[in-house]
């Protein structure tokens, strides 16, 4: 035999082999039918999810309270302005205030823009601070106005401080309906 028809006698062998591992690979890792297996267990099988609605309670009147005393995006709006707000870090050139114009009107982008300007954030090396609202309860609320106190967990990084310095907050802010949505127009450190 020559050389050509031997390297094509190999390749046919070895692509044979390939192809017969294949089968063999699928055929073991095929998924049983079950259909013809029948359940070990006798109890009857529940889908997922299936049947639990009906055993919940009905909410509770705090709770009906609660979701009708908050407008519609009053709420989150508050607890991600104030922890935007709250965190930051000096190596991020306070890229959580320009997070935080989408949702402000111009005189609370005029008050961030000015905080930018005077901050001492970083002159002494590295700063960080990580908030957490803990919770948040509406003061004073009409259909165009509404006035929100925060309460935030502060995780303050200074230097190469291993151990954070761990403080506690709260944040009125004022908020203000411009058509459909609600937009921070103040804040007050409490």
């Amino acid at each position: 035999m020559d050389r050509n028809k031997k390297i094509i006698l190999i390749s046919a062998i070895i692509l044979l082999v390939i192809i017969i591992l294949v089968l063999v690979f699928f055929w073991f890792n095929k998924k049983p039918d079950e259909t013809t297996q029948p359940p070990t267990d006798q109890t009857e099988i529940i889908p997922p999810g299936e049947g639990q609605v009906e055993t919940l309670p009905p909410p509770s009147e705090a709770r009906l309270k609660s979701e009708t005393d908050y407008p519609l995006g009053l709420e989150s709006l508050t607890s991600s302005f104030a922890e935007r707000l709250a965190s930051y870090s000096s190596d991020s050139n306070f890229k959580n205030f320009q997070d935080l114009n989408i949702i402000s009107t111009a005189k609370m982008r005029a008050y961030l823009d000015n905080s930018r300007a005077t901050s001492l954030v970083g002159q002494n090396g590295f700063e960080a601070q990580a908030a957490k609202v803990l919770n948040n309860q509406i003061i004073y609320l009409t259909e165009g106005k509404a006035v929100v106190v925060v309460s935030l967990q502060l995780v303050k990084y200074l230097g190469d401080q291993i151990e954070p310095t761990i403080g506690y907050a709260k944040l009125e802010l004022t908020a203000l309906k411009s058509g459909d949505v609600w937009l921070v127009d103040e804040i007050k450190w409490q």
